[in-house]
């Protein structure tokens, strides 16, 4: 329920209470008017706080085939991959002007897969890209440096997965790392090994959306029924660490009427945010497993969505349109591209928004507050 539906309701009441004994006319005429002058002093918070947030365009970076992944790492570094085997690396630059700075992209260098990348994404705490190569189905870890890159290891998967993997992960400790082809299985490898640990069914028709908590306890999955799932990654005490022991699932996370398409967490696992075909997305209290926020951003499907790490923003993209608020559900700037966005990534410093389309572009947006 919206704050205005809240204080009108609470109005009512007290009318009522007003009309059926009159000598507390005064003190809830009182009442009433501290209600009116904080619902509007909460508007006035809530315009003030958009006002000051700006979206600004800051390149476009083009030229490339078809996407098949965009994202930023912990640093800011910008990888782009393309369907024609090639990754292109961008360092972050900040421009400083007469009486601002400007946060940019430079190109730094470009180099070669062995194959066509399927499924590419980062390690959420160090520049380590893992990308799935396409017709093989081999899973390599890369450490991603401001001017080379090297490999870390590689493992196959194809005696578990009979298509390309459409989507892939790494833990932050890059202890786990779990990879999606078709289907609801999941399969969680120690990557180090090319080791199997776990084959985890979501039973739930079909995975859309797949990721890790930054802090590496917890997996959970955006899938074609409505309802989110929350599995915790089970470890036991070793040497010289702990060791993997089991995936148990922990929570179901009801209120979406559709299919999830898209799922996120804030850099300190403490927030999730999901975008469903519903148009609505959902702030989430992953401890708890609770819905804290319901904003209805489109009349139709919401395709990606991405939690700034700060946990302040979330921006949302449904065919070509991209959409950013407040947390508390404050629409701040809406943005309309040519094609449809598949990629949407925020630095870490919650300062810029990289939106890709498979079409073969990236737009970079900064985020002023």
């Amino acid at each position: 329920m919206s704050l205005l539906e809240t204080t009108g309701r609470q109005c009512i009441t007290l009318y009522q209470a007003m009309m059926n004994n009159k000598g507390s006319v005064s003190l809830l005429l009182a009442i009433f008017v501290i209600f009116i002058t904080w619902l509007y002093m909460q508007q006035r918070k809530a315009n003030v706080s958009r006002s000051r947030i700006q979206l600004s365009h800051v390149s476009t970076l083009d030229g490339f085939t078809e996407l098949t992944g965009a994202g930023f790492s912990c640093d800011g570094t910008l990888a782009v991959c393309d369907i024609k085997r090639k990754v292109t690396v961008y360092a972050p630059k900040t421009i400083q002007a007469i009486d601002d700075s400007l946060s940019t992209l430079e190109f730094t260098y470009r180099f070669d897969l062995p194959e066509y990348p399927s499924a590419v994404a980062w390690s959420s705490n160090q520049n380590h890209l893992i990308v799935a190569l396409g017709d093989s189905r081999v899973v390599l870890g890369l450490h991603i440096g401001p001017d080379s890159h090297k490999e870390l290891w590689r493992f196959a998967t194809w005696t578990q997965h009979k298509f390309s993997i459409s989507a892939v992960g790494l833990s932050a400790n890059d202890k786990y790392a779990f990879t999606h082809s078709e289907g609801t299985e999941i399969k969680i490898w120690r990557p180090q090994t090319g080791e199997r640990l776990f084959t985890l069914d979501t039973q739930q028709m079909e995975n859309f959306s797949i990721a890790f908590t930054p802090n590496n306890r917890f997996i959970s999955a955006g899938c074609f029924v409505p309802d989110l799932q929350i599995w915790e990654l089970k470890e036991r005490p070793g040497k010289p660490q702990a060791v993997f022991d089991s995936v148990r699932h922990t929570k179901e996370l009801k209120g979406h009427k559709s299919a999830v398409n898209s799922i996120c967490f804030n850099a300190d696992s403490s927030l999730m945010v999901s975008g469903s075909k519903d148009g609505t997305w959902r702030l989430w209290d992953v401890a708890k497993g609770e819905c804290l926020r319901v904003v209805k951003c489109f009349s139709e499907s919401i395709d990606v969505v991405s939690l700034s790490p700060d946990g302040q923003l979330v921006v949302v993209s449904g065919d070509v349109n991209m959409v950013v608020c407040t947390i508390a559900g404050v629409f701040v700037q809406a943005r309309q591209h040519d094609d449809p966005i598949k990629y949407l990534s925020w630095s870490h410093d919650s300062r810029l928004i990289a939106a890709g389309a498979i079409e073969g572009w990236v737009n970079v947006w900064e985020v002023k507050r």
